[in-house]
């Protein structure tokens, strides 16, 4: 069965490649390999490197599985073990790999007989893991064979079934699964996961398929306790229906998890999600109070009606709604997140009270009569950094909810009773457009509060020409704090409101600090208009496209800010979170 392979990365800006050095660690590994073997020495089944860089041929490595254990450590410079090429033993000899710091498994391994498997990473520097790559998976073929992961020994099975049965421990999915051969669930078959930790192993679950119509989690897994681990799986081509019937306060629903306390990492879902009257809907995750590290999901989801019982829905293309103590960190999505008359409607996250950092969407974002309607985020009353989204976004139509806001990167910035609501060193790309009675930025719709420092906006904000609405070149209606910031891309008039190249409409109270925008590529040539309700509104600068490229404006921090002409187009760049190739 083909899948989606996984990456795993401390963040997806920096790059896998980069991991190592950016950590301030040497790049060094043993490399299980199809090249010949080097800088290795093997003795009494124990195979270490004599250099830096060691290599290990894979036909050597099996040759000595055939004869006994085999064990492969770090040492002499190399703090990584790597497998490369593909490989598989059929004796009983169990293989250990040892290292000082990351496992990553870049190819298939297939313990083919009744062998055994111990990984250990981190064996002498801290925050190593066991990472799997694009096209890295390990099959068992035998359910009897061991396998040690950390410290942990973990029950293998190869279904749903035998999943569930045995959830209550470590349990390790032991090759790929069709779930077609089960039909439809009307409930979620892994009900929960407690104290436990559930490794894929890098193996896919496909054609999952749930109708559920009375549960208040629908997923695969119906809830993640705080310490329930979730890791190196994908949920492929899954068909997801979450329904409450009116009948529930509150219904999350995931492809994976309905409800998360825990931790899932390195995770991915395919396929298609929707809800009727369901409130927190996410192609991952519906809920989320835990973390989700390292994942991602290309879902078409829809998330229809206000029609619940407490009158709330917040849907987003990975979580639903990311609550207080909630994080999403390295992780994206893609594909159509659409809501009809959805509350708040996010291309990552519908509402985010907690973090997201190094994070990012792409595709498209549709929302009729949404309160908040963003790129990454419908409604952020949390914090987001390092971030940024292409998506493009289309606000149909706010004119049934009060203070509606379509933007690149946010609909609403809000810090209501938490008093946050910060965006910092993040971005927007794609298109932004709206019909009647909207209220478009270009990074946010409406910021209520909270601040907005270090970002920029290119993307093209358009307004139907026979709409009424306001539109700004990064924020469209302000009474936030906006610092060392910028945007460039063309605001549209539309018929009546306020249009500024920077604001849209600004609150006399709010707090301006070196802020720009393009006279030239935003259609709004007058210096007078940042702001499209305050002539000359004091801390916006209007600036030529050229005199952008040219240097950096006043005020921003090189640390901070980067400048080339082969980067960004020329425009200043975030070095932490520079654009995408």
């Amino acid at each position: 069965m083909a899948t989606i392979g996984l990456r795993i990365c401390l963040s997806f800006a920096i790059g896998c490649a980069s991991l190592l050095a950016a950590a301030g660690v040497a790049q060094a590994a043993v490399d299980i390999s199809s090249k010949p073997t080097k800088n290795m020495s093997c003795s009494a089944g124990v195979c270490s490197p004599t250099a830096k860089k060691g290599i290990l041929n894979a036909n050597d490595l099996v040759n000595l599985l055939q004869a006994s254990d085999v064990k492969i450590t770090t040492g002499s410079g190399a703090i990584t073990i790597e497998v490369t090429a593909s490989f598989s033993w059929v004796t009983p000899s169990r293989l250990t790999l040892d290292a000082s710091y990351n496992v990553s498994i870049k190819a298939p391994i297939a313990v083919a007989g009744n062998g055994a498997l111990t990984i250990t990473s981190s064996d002498g520097i801290g925050g190593g893991q066991l990472l799997f790559f694009p096209g890295g998976t390990i099959d068992f073929w035998d359910l009897s064979s061991s396998l040690i992961v950390n410290g942990k020994s973990y029950v293998l099975v190869n279904d749903i079934e035998q999943l569930a049965a045995n959830a209550n421990g470590n349990v390790a999915l032991a090759r790929d699964y069709n779930a077609s051969l089960d039909g439809t669930y009307l409930a979620p078959p892994i009900s929960g996961i407690g104290d436990a930790t559930l490794e894929g192993l890098g193996h896919a679950i496909a054609n999952f398929s749930i109708r559920n119509k009375t549960g208040a989690a629908v997923g695969l897994i119906g809830s993640l306790g705080s310490n329930g681990i979730v890791r190196d799986i994908g949920i492929a081509n899954a068909d997801i229906v979450a329904l409450d019937g009116n009948t529930l306060d509150y219904l999350y629903g995931g492809a994976l998890v309905g409800q998360n306390h825990g931790t899932v990492l390195n995770a991915y879902a395919t396929g298609k999600l929707k809800g009727g009257n369901a409130t927190f809907l996410g192609g991952l995750v519906g809920y989320n109070n835990g973390t989700v590290a390292n994942s991602f999901a290309d879902v078409y989801m829809r998330g229809d009606s206000f029609g619940t019982v407490n009158g709330y829905v917040a849907n987003g293309g990975l979580v639903g709604r990311n609550d207080m103590d909630g994080v999403v960190l390295s992780s994206y999505a893609r594909g159509v997140m659409a809501g009809k008359d959805s509350e708040n409607v996010g291309g990552l996250v519908g509402e985010n009270q907690g973090q997201i950092s190094h994070s990012w969407s792409i595709g498209r974002v549709l929302a009729s009569k949404g309160r908040g309607t963003g790129g990454l985020v419908g409604l952020n009353l949390g914090s987001i950094s390092d971030s940024y989204s292409s998506a493009e976004v289309n606000g149909r139509d706010a004119s049934d909810v009060g203070g509606g806001g379509v933007g690149g990167l946010v609909g609403v910035n809000d810090p209501g009773a938490y008093g946050t609501a910060d965006i910092e060193r993040s971005f927007a790309t794609g298109t932004v457009r709206g019909a009647q009675n909207s209220c478009l930025g270009g990074l946010v719709g409406v910021s209520d509060g909270g601040s907005i420092l270090n970002s920029y906006s290119r993307a093209a904000v358009r307004l139907g020409d026979t709409a009424y609405g306001t539109s700004g070149g990064m924020v469209c209606s302000n009474a936030g704090s906006i610092g060392y910031s910028y945007s460039t891309g063309v605001v549209a008039l539309g018929n009546g409101g306020y249009r500024g190249g920077l604001i849209g409409g600004d609150d006399s109270s709010s707090d301006l600090l070196d802020t720009y925008w393009d006279l030239n590529t935003s259609g709004i040539g007058d210096p007078s208009r940042g702001a499209g309700n305050i002539a000359n509104d004091p801390g916006i600068v209007g600036l030529t496209d050229a005199q952008l490229k040219s240097g950096l404006p006043d005020g921003f921090d090189p640390a901070v800010w980067g400048q080339s002409a082969t980067i960004n187009g020329g425009y200043p760049y975030l070095r932490a979170n520079p654009p995408p190739n």
